[in-house]
């Protein structure tokens, strides 16, 4: 799953996708090493939250702020600051993100599973990798080729790249049993 790559690798994945030559650092001040630079961040969080990639999950307990909400809800949380998504929390609370926060109707503390800012690219998953080259591919596409030919082959490239992680991290979980329905079970 975990592969060694940088973030110069990733760059350069993507430049491959379009047919441009490589760069040797992330720093590099030519055209194409910048606009890859100013794409990675913001196409990284949004491959992230694309997929509950399983390398970028994590758990936290979250402690109820001084401030309760207006309404609607008991307690307001502070979100961690690499929060990326939320996915669940420990006891199946209802919740509602808004801005910064967490609005829940647990009192004290709420234990919480999230997708987090993952900048360890040693961590990242190879198809993830893939993914994240196909987006920047897509987004620096024009800038760096002068074509917008080859955006819609990067598009589905991107894509399909993207439901090929969604299968491959749900293979990685154990299957959740659904609870039997009353109205289908009636007939037996």
């Amino acid at each position: 799953m975990a592969s060694a790559v940088s973030e110069t690798d990733i760059y350069n994945r993507a430049l491959t996708k379009l047919g441009s030559d490589l760069i040797t650092s992330t720093s590099q001040n030519i055209e194409r090493a910048r606009t890859m630079d100013s794409l990675y961040a913001i196409c990284r969080d949004r491959v992230l939250r694309e997929c509950a990639w399983n390398f970028a999950i994590k758990r936290d307990t979250l402690s109820a702020d001084a401030t309760a909400p207006e309404f609607d809800w008991d307690s307001r949380f502070a979100l961690p600051n690499d929060f990326i998504m939320m996915i669940e929390t420990d006891n199946q609370s209802k919740f509602r993100v808004e801005g910064p926060y967490l609005f829940s109707n647990e009192a004290n503390s709420l234990k919480i599973k999230y997708l987090y800012r993952n900048e360890d690219t040693s961590t990242y998953d190879t198809v993830f990798i893939e993914a994240l080259a196909a987006l920047m591919a897509y987004e620096a596409c024009e800038k760096i080729t002068q074509s917008n030919t080859k955006k819609a082959e990067l598009l589905r490239d991107y894509t399909v790249t993207v439901q090929m992680g969604k299968q491959r991290d749900g293979q990685e979980d154990d299957a959740v049993e659904e609870p039997e329905d009353s109205w289908l079970t009636a007939r037996f």
